[in-house]
């Protein structure tokens, strides 16, 4: 494959432990991997808000994709380098037909600069919801939206994601992680689409590309990818689990 220069890897369930620590092994391995020049790129669902705290405790700096793809962000400097939102207007259009095709759904939503959520989305089962609006659906879309999320307190959670594909055709990217949220983005708009656009900006060639080992580990907690068709072809990156030595050359799809 040549000379690596990036490395890119998943956060949960990757570079943390399932219980949201770091191993010291991750953490040598992180720092060894940086002093010898590599770029490493988190690539994560997480929001932003979320990351400066775990980038610390990992030692990690630099670019991080976030938000399943939706936005680029320096933890450096806590900025915003990218972002590739639902726009108002179709996001609105897509509560409203989700609403038919889900009655009783609840929706949260993650703009450019803040969080917004409607009254009984945490309900004791999720995590804290961050301080942020809370109203009707079509009231938080005050602008772009990075994600819009959604679930429902008594459907069984397979259903709800079946629905909401059906209900948002090809408008949009319909994922999930873990069992109780659903979660859409832009159309086109995944992990590997921005790491692929962020190799380009960045000048480093694609020689190849393998399957991440975030699809793996997925497939073993009965987590659910997006469909196929809604793929698209990216740069493979991603780092092994994180009782495996994380950033071992010749384990790591590179780029």
């Amino acid at each position: 494959m040549g000379e690596i220069r990036l490395v890119a890897s998943d956060l949960d369930g990757t570079l943390l432990r399932p219980d949201g620590t770091v191993s010291e092994r991750t953490r040598d391995a992180v720092a060894a991997a940086r002093r010898a020049g590599l770029t490493l790129v988190l690539v994560t669902g997480r929001p932003p808000r979320s990351l400066a705290p775990i980038a610390a405790r990992i030692g990690l700096g630099g670019i991080a994709i976030c938000a399943n793809g939706a936005v680029v962000w320096d933890l450096d400097a806590a900025t915003m380098l990218d972002t590739s939102p639902l726009a108002a207007e179709l996001a609105v259009g897509l509560v409203r037909g989700l609403r038919r095709a889900i009655p009783g759904a609840l929706f949260a939503v993650e703009l450019e600069r803040g969080f917004g959520r409607e009254a009984g989305w945490t309900d004791g089962t999720l995590p804290p919801a961050p301080d942020g609006f809370e109203g009707d659906a079509l009231e938080l879309v005050t602008g772009p939206v990075v994600k819009l999320l959604l679930r429902h307190p008594t459907m069984p959670h397979a259903e709800v994601a079946r629905r909401a594909r059906e209900a948002v055709g090809e408008e949009a990217v319909v994922t999930w992680a873990g069992t109780q949220v659903v979660e859409i983005s832009a159309a086109g708009v995944t992990k590997a689409w921005a790491l692929g656009r962020l190799c380009d900006r960045l000048g480093v060639r694609r020689r190849g590309c393998q399957r991440p080992a975030e699809r793996h580990r997925r497939r073993r907690q009965g987590h659910r990818q997006q469909p196929r068709r809604r793929r698209r072809a990216g740069p493979g990156a991603a780092g092994r689990r994180a009782r495996r030595p994380v950033l071992r050359a010749e384990r790591l799809s590179s780029v």
